[in-house]
């Protein structure tokens, strides 16, 4: 399908967080492939990687963004939220590129500063967002986030069932005190946004990239269901994992570029010592000379997930939605360790269906030992695990997430009343 145009499109994620910068990556290729203008902006970390993006493949500009320790602090803390000075500096800097580029669509993920931008600027925003970061969702959320210790203490006083009852609109307020800040940076450019987060990350198109069954019910009006985008770099599976003996349980531990740095202490602790041979993926958040790693672990700083998920038992996460649907592709049970409450999403959903196992960091944190016992629970449970993965497993293979979604966006661009700007 094409515009018959040539558009100018511009990608802006998260750039300091690999999940978003990779499926902007994925869905940058297929408009490029389609013959468009693409480019693509925020720091370099994973931009200019060219184990991420591919170098001078798709074009570049820099712009300010939340180092992922900043972001993730934002994530972990109930009461933490942005500081308006650097927002301030974010939206300046956006609109100047906006201004430059003058491009047909901005497609936003998880950056919601550039809404403000290309409101300011008159461009439509695309926005590619997980379904439980919707406003249909978040009026219904279905967990207590464990993370935070004054929900998990809710929970212990009141039980599951009526903590959800209290804790659903006292995270609703948490999210909307936490988001105003970027409610005022939009006021100073003369821009009301809607006063939660949920609606702020909206765009005027929305694409959703999981599958239905993970998160099924009505979707915002402009909303439309793409399927995963699954990013993972180009590249063989390394000799040595290829050619690991199949005598013990093989586990793959990716933490992402936003598990807590503990968690690779424990990981090599907990996992090391010969029950299991241990594959693991720093992502480029630790340097392993800084660590005691356990000679039956095999580590590298990317690695092509679906190729190594082929010969493993398990994968051990941190509830990132990108390793979820990978682990769901691959077919392949979980012990997800989420971090913050987004994560737990994945948590929760791999206890409802089954698909082994969850805990949260600050459980694991607070219990030496648990990382190692609630993964050997969930080997002792593969058998059922597998056969539920499996279930899920031919739904996401259903999806073609580049293809849906650049389809979307093309025929979005046509009933532009600009549509016909080359």
């Amino acid at each position: 399908m094409g515009t018959g145009a040539r558009r100018t499109i511009l990608l802006a994620p998260a750039s300091d967080i690999l999940f978003h910068v990779g499926r902007c990556a994925v869905l940058a290729r297929e408009l490029a492939r389609r013959g468009h203008r693409v480019c693509m902006a925020g720091t370099p970390r994973y931009l200019r990687d060219p184990e991420v993006v591919g170098g001078s493949e798709l074009e570049w500009h820099e712009l300010p963004d939340f180092p992922a320790d900043d972001a993730m602090a934002l994530l972990r803390s109930v009461r933490a939220r942005p500081d308006r000075a650097r927002l301030d500096r974010m939206v300046a800097a956006e609109i100047a590129l906006l201004g430059r580029l003058r491009p047909d669509l901005v497609i936003a993920d998880f950056r919601p500063t550039i809404g403000i931008a290309a409101r300011v600027r008159g461009v439509p925003v695309a926005s590619l967002l997980l379904a439980h970061w919707t406003r249909p969702y978040a009026q219904r959320p279905e967990w207590v986030p464990r993370n935070y210790a004054v929900f998990a203490a809710i929970e212990r006083a009141l039980g599951p069932r009526a903590a959800l009852r209290v804790a659903t609109p006292l995270f609703s307020l948490a999210i909307r005190y936490k988001s105003a800040p970027i409610r005022a940076a939009g006021r100073a450019r003369g821009v009301e946004l809607p006063a939660s987060l949920w609606d702020q990350l909206a765009g005027d198109l929305n694409l959703l990239t999981d599958p239905e069954s993970l998160c099924p019910g009505p979707l915002p009006a402009g909303s439309f269901r793409v399927g995963p985008l699954v990013w993972e770099p180009d590249a063989p599976l390394p000799a040595e994992i290829a050619e690991l003996p199949r005598d013990r349980p093989t586990l793959l531990v990716n933490f992402g570029s936003t598990g807590h740095p503990e968690l690779f202490r424990r990981a090599f602790a907990e996992l090391g010592g010969g029950r299991f041979r241990v594959i693991l993926a720093t992502c480029g958040q630790i340097d392993p000379a800084d660590f005691d790693v356990p000679r039956d672990f095999h580590v590298a700083k990317f690695l092509p997930v679906s190729k190594v998920l082929a010969r493993c038992d398990l994968v051990v996460y941190h509830g990132g939605a990108g390793t979820f649907h990978q682990a769901i592709r691959a077919g392949v049970p979980g012990v997800v360790v989420a971090t913050h409450w987004d994560q737990e999403f994945a948590g929760f959903q791999t206890e409802r269906h089954g698909l082994g196992c969850a805990t949260t960091l600050r459980e694991v944190l607070a219990a030496p030992g648990l990382l190692r016992s609630t993964t050997e629970r969930a080997l002792d449970s593969l058998a059922g695990a597998r056969e539920r993965v499996g279930k899920l497993r031919n739904e996401v293979l259903a999806y073609d997430g580049p293809v849906t979604a650049a389809d979307r966006i093309e025929a979005f661009l046509r009933c532009r009343p600009d549509a016909t700007r080359s």
